[in-house]
């Protein structure tokens, strides 16, 4: 029997509270304060357009040490991260047989100097005889090629022992440069042969980044241009060096090189992508600070008409100079908070300070 009037009851207290809640809200819209913010508006801007290529980065000073000789390795004096000085020894090859060269040579040479002595002997006797009428011409003229020869054999023996200590300095490997000892590829007692790589060094803080580029990316370059150089973690820029006028057949890109700064944290090896400026278009851009944070999403304080906010998240793309591409999420035109604050709510009031 009293149903009705108990459902009465509660609709009338349901709308009492309404009325209640809605004064409320309205009397703390009317009596809060409004937050001073500075506000920008979103305008078209110039941006650049670059072409990406995969790169690596290279030493400007490497070597791959070898040794002339054949002989085995009889003590390293280097290893792989050692840094070493201009000249400085690596490793010793087995001179054994070089030095009995050397010997060998050495000996021919007193063995010449000796046939010389002889020679000029008979030629200084035979010249003043010749001169007395005492011995035919014939006689002189072979008595002075026998002296002739002798002077030809010492200095063919003489040039021999040259190339023998010649050959006896290869035994030592020594440094063609001041750098780190990047590779090792033989160990002691190995068998060391002409041409086969023993040792590697690269010089430090000269590093070059080396990358295949488009011909549209070819075209807009020149010797001294600067490109960008993105590793990981790294942002850098690198001069061009040496652009290769011929095309690869097969990919047809062109051979780009570029030095890195002194300073870099690359490091020979490092994968890179190399991005070449290759022309402008217009895009939106705001600056790094209006970008707030929500669960890893980058988000913009936008200002409506009444200058209320709203949190509205947006897609980054290109970023750098302190300002950050919006790819989605906001228009030209609309207005935007530069500087929130950890004041700054989702819906809030603000005094908008124009910049």
């Amino acid at each position: 029997m009293n149903r009705p009037y108990s459902r009465l009851s509660v609709l009338l207290l349901t709308l009492t509270l309404g009325a209640c809640g809605a004064s409320q809200s309205g009397n703390g819209e009317d009596s809060s304060a409004a937050v001073a913010a500075p506000v920008s508006v979103l305008a078209p801007a110039q941006a650049t357009v670059y072409e990406a290529s995969p790169g690596n980065v290279a030493a400007t000073n490497s070597a791959r040490i070898a040794s002339r000789l054949t002989g085995y390795v009889q003590a390293l004096h280097a290893d792989v991260g050692d840094t070493v000085k201009a000249g400085q020894l690596l490793l010793t090859l087995d001179n054994r047989d070089v030095e009995a060269q050397v010997a060998q040579a050495r000996a021919a040479l007193n063995q010449a100097r000796a046939s010389l002595a002889d020679a000029k002997f008979n030629y200084d006797r035979y010249s003043s005889l010749y001169k007395q009428d005492a011995v035919t011409r014939q006689q002189y003229e072979s008595v002075k090629r026998n002296y002739a020869v002798a002077q030809a054999g010492v200095k063919a023996a003489n040039a021999q022992l040259e190339q023998a200590d010649a050959e006896r300095a290869y035994a030592e490997v020594r440094a063609p440069f001041a750098g780190v000892v990047t590779a090792r590829y033989v160990q002691q007692g190995d068998l060391a042969t002409p041409g086969k790589p023993l040792i590697e060094i690269q010089s430090p803080g000269h590093l070059e980044v080396h990358t295949q580029v488009s011909n549209s990316a070819y075209a807009a370059l020149r010797v001294g241009d600067l490109v960008q150089v993105v590793g990981t973690g790294v942002q850098t820029t690198a001069r061009v060096l040496r652009l290769s006028p011929a095309a690869d057949p097969s990919t047809e890109t062109h051979l780009l090189k570029a030095a890195l700064p002194a300073d870099t944290k690359l490091g020979a090896g490092d994968f890179v992508r190399v991005r070449v400026p290759v022309g402008t278009r217009k895009a939106l851009f705001v600056p790094d600070t209006a970008l707030v944070e929500r669960a890893g999403i980058p988000a913009v304080f936008v200002v409506d008409k009444a200058d209320y906010v709203h949190l509205r998240m947006v897609r980054i793309g290109e970023q750098g100079h302190g300002r950050s591409e919006i790819l989605s999420g906001l228009a030209a035109g609309e207005r935007f908070v530069t500087h929130p604050t950890d004041a700054l709510a989702n819906g809030a009031r603000i005094n908008p300070e124009q910049r």
